[in-house]
């Protein structure tokens, strides 16, 4: 039978937001959202109205063996009630922000292949977890032209043990997901995918808690992050300034928020005042949004040429012009042409839903359902999975040749990225890329016709220290004048002895160093019962 449904599932901190699209229909057939303290729910059937903020920060080392859910029994049996009949659909949720994170990382090549062969390296010393405790997923992409690496992956990441405990909350909602998305990794791919455009925009969900920020080149993701700050920090402030409950203090900002002029005297003070309080609430999200545009143009030179926000909080009357100020980059609200202007509201549970509608989209979203914690059934997936059993028994007499295939493919991927590794380091050490291992050795070894030795083959001290050793203590030897022409390897000595033997002695003498190509003495003239002497050394001890 056919999965009827997909749903997406938007676990916030406020609210929990579930869309649910109807495969026959072709359309969202309903929107649901649970408050989560007072388990006040809504549902809009076919409408298209949205709800408010979204999840948690993301710093994976503090939030080891918390339970991902604060389990009210309230909202807890409403959701079950609600999902009492999707058993034949198939459901995408969010990870919370609290574990999961993102990592970017410079790669050898974009075929994801390849790429899977080799990333556990690549990041082993990168990742703030125990590697071997974490799960990861990744999205690798071709890098701009003129760019150091030829390829960028933006890696998806979480404590295993903290998905585990994910899902066995989920389980105890009757919930079997076959994505758990990274926030920030799952709005650009639903951007990309609907907006994509020659130009770099930014997409910001400024969520109850914590915000979801991306920037997107290309359709490609070059920054995905989350943020802390939202909503709630306006909440509570206007909750301390009014001296008003949270509750009071939600529908006051539901009702009056707006940023508005402070200057302006014809509005009364409490209007002003609401607004101070949203600006000063709004600091710490403006803030790291600034931070990485600014760090974004210092890394690279990249200019983000538009920002479009979403989330409850966006809905704020005047946000947009605020924020076109504040960061000098034109801000305007996420739009849909399914869900609506209130759908910025919507957009982290809209991505959800269009991972069961486009595979392309689900292909783009990082899945921290890996290994032993990978999804196993429901929905289409079953049936998907079948397909494959079949495909793999009818070909079984390939299965070796696959077998060594996929080695060849490893170990080619493996040469490919130490190939990558020897150009970049020889690039750094010689001034130039060579992928030849003979003039490699040569260059560190002072070969034969290598001019740019790279290891002198003695130092200045060893020189010096041949000269004054080799030449006999026998000669009474006098130095006027020593010079040295680096770029041409000579130098030239001037100097005066007893007579014209003893300059015969010291060129033999000076003959007997190794790395001395040539010694060529010079006229000697003999005046005042002294020989003076002038000697050309060619120099190939570097």
């Amino acid at each position: 039978m056919a999965s009827k449904d997909v749903i997406g599932i938007d676990f916030g901190t406020y609210e929990i937001k579930i869309l649910r699209y109807n495969i026959k229909e072709g359309s969202i057939t309903s929107v649901h959202r649970i408050r989560r303290e007072s388990n006040q729910t809504q549902d809009f059937d076919n409408d298209k109205t949205g709800v408010r903020e979204t999840p948690t920060e993301a710093n994976p080392e503090t939030n080891e063996g918390q339970s991902t859910f604060d389990a009210t029994p309230a909202w807890h049996q409403t959701l079950v009630d609600y999902l009492a009949d999707s058993n034949q659909s198939e459901i995408f949720v969010n990870a919370p922000d609290s574990i999961a994170a993102t990592l970017r990382i410079d790669v050898p090549f974009s075929d994801s292949v390849k790429v899977a062969s080799v990333i556990p390296h690549l990041i082993s010393d990168k990742l703030p977890l125990d590697a071997k405790h974490t799960i990861f997923d990744f999205l690798a992409y071709d890098t701009i032209e003129g760019s150091e690496s030829p390829a960028e992956a933006i890696i998806g990441f979480s404590r295993k043990k903290d998905i585990e405990n994910f899902l066995n909350s989920l389980k105890d909602l009757g919930i079997d997901p076959a994505l758990v998305a990274v926030p920030s990794l799952s709005l650009a791919a639903y951007a990309a995918a609907k907006y994509q455009a020659d130009q770099v925009v930014a997409y910001l969900d400024i969520g109850h808690e914590t915000s979801s920020f991306t920037v997107l080149q290309n359709g490609n993701p070059i920054v995905a992050r989350s943020i802390r700050g939202g909503g709630d920090k306006i909440t509570r402030l206007i909750a301390e300034r009014f001296g008003q409950t949270y509750v009071e203090s939600e529908n006051i900002k539901h009702k009056f928020a707006a940023i508005v002029n402070k200057d302006d005297l014809s509005l009364n003070d409490q209007t002003r005042l609401v607004s101070a309080i949203i600006v000063e609430g709004l600091a710490p999200v403006l803030r790291d949004v600034r931070r990485s545009l600014q760090g974004l143009y210092a890394s690279n030179g990249t200019e983000v040429s538009g920002l479009q926000i979403c989330g409850g909080t966006s809905q704020i009357k005047n946000i947009e012009p605020y924020f076109s100020n504040e960061l000098g980059v034109k801000t305007r609200r996420f739009k849909s042409e399914t869900q609506g202007d209130q759908a910025g509201e919507l957009v982290m549970g809209a991505a959800l839903v269009e991972c069961g509608r486009s595979e392309k989209i689900l292909r783009r979203n990082p899945n921290l359902r890996k290994g032993d914690l990978a999804y196993t059934g429901g929905g289409s997936a079953i049936r998907k999975r079948m397909i494959r059993f079949g495909i793999v028994a009818g070909i079984l007499v390939l299965f070796l040749v696959g077998i060594f295939f996929l080695q060849k493919m490893a170990q080619e991927a493996r040469r490919d990225a130490m190939k990558n590794v020897l150009a970049v380091e020889s690039k750094k050490l010689f001034g130039k890329k060579t992928m030849s291992v003979k003039k490699v050795r040569e260059a560190l070894a002072s070969g034969e016709g290598d001019s740019q030795s790279f290891i002198p083959k003695a130092s200045a001290f060893e020189l010096l220290h041949d000269l004054t050793r080799t030449i006999s203590s026998e000669v009474d030897l006098t130095l006027s004048r020593v010079e040295v022409d680096l770029p041409r390897k000579i130098m030239q000595f001037n100097g005066s002895t007893t007579d014209a033997q003893a300059v015969d002695r010291i060129v033999s003498d000076l003959r007997e160093i190794e790395c001395l190509k040539k010694v060529t003495p010079g006229a000697t003239r003999v005046k005042n019962d002294k020989a003076n002497f002038d000697i050309q050394i060619t120099s190939g001890c570097s």
